[in-house]
């Protein structure tokens, strides 16, 4: 089941920005779930229903392609042409702001900072008449290498509100559509339990809350963004 997880996982990365926001997010809270059946029917039935082209190599990350090459969910797939146009997106790096979305979302990954170490966040566009799906903000979970990224889907969930997430681990070759989104991403939070250094590498190294809060690479919108955590917290505690 693991190779399955990993080979769906990447296959939904490849699909970002060429399926519509809704139904990614769909598929992924799937593969959180573990449920990879439902997944795999659910995104077959749509690729097939909406003639979403597939290179060989893509349809091979399906499980069903494995078991059933020759089979009619496989067959009813519409394959990549040379003539296809790759949607392309462009990614601008967008400021950390108040929104329900941003709270809660803020909310999980602290309560997740041993895996999540950074979170992002950038503007994204249409950038060719093949990218369909409308302008949105797009958050990036960036976690500690190895951890299992495709659960998380299913507790940072920001498409209720429009938006759009993609979580990735650090230092892991990546598509082209995560890659250039987490290039631009403004940085807008850090794990308190890593050391951001100039070389852009994090270690694993702990640091108190004033160094956290101070650190360069945070900046104002960190400092801003930790304020704002403390007094809600001690409003609750009162």
């Amino acid at each position: 089941m693991r190779n399955d997880i990993a080979d769906l996982n990447h296959l939904l990365r490849l699909l970002a920005g060429r399926l519509p926001d809704g139904q990614l997010d769909h598929r992924r809270h799937d593969l959180a779930a573990t449920e990879l059946w439902e997944l795999e029917i659910n995104l077959l039935g749509y690729c097939a229903a909406h003639a979403i082209p597939l290179r060989e190599e893509e349809i091979a990350l399906l499980p069903e392609a494995r078991a059933c090459p020759g089979g009619s969910r496989i067959r009813k797939l519409t394959r990549w042409r040379e003539t296809d146009r790759m949607p392309e997106y462009r990614f601008e790096p967008l400021d950390a702001e108040d929104s329900m979305a941003e709270r809660l979302l803020l909310d999980m990954v602290r309560r997740d900072h041993l895996a999540v170490i950074r979170l992002r966040k950038a503007w994204r566009t249409p950038a060719n008449a093949a990218a369909k799906n409308p302008p949105t903000v797009v958050y990036i979970a960036e976690c500690a290498p190895g951890s299992d990224v495709s659960r998380r889907y299913g507790a940072f969930d920001v498409g209720s509100h429009g938006d759009q997430i993609e979580v990735v681990a650090e230092g892991e070759d990546l598509p082209p559509y995560q890659a250039g989104a987490l290039a631009a991403g403004q940085l807008i939070w850090t794990s308190p339990t890593v050391i951001t250094h100039p070389d852009s590498t994090a270690a694993a190294t702990p640091e108190s809350p004033d160094d956290h809060r101070h650190r360069t690479g945070g900046g104002a919108t960190q400092l801003a963004l930790d304020d704002l955590w403390d007094s809600r917290q001690q409003i609750e505690s009162e």
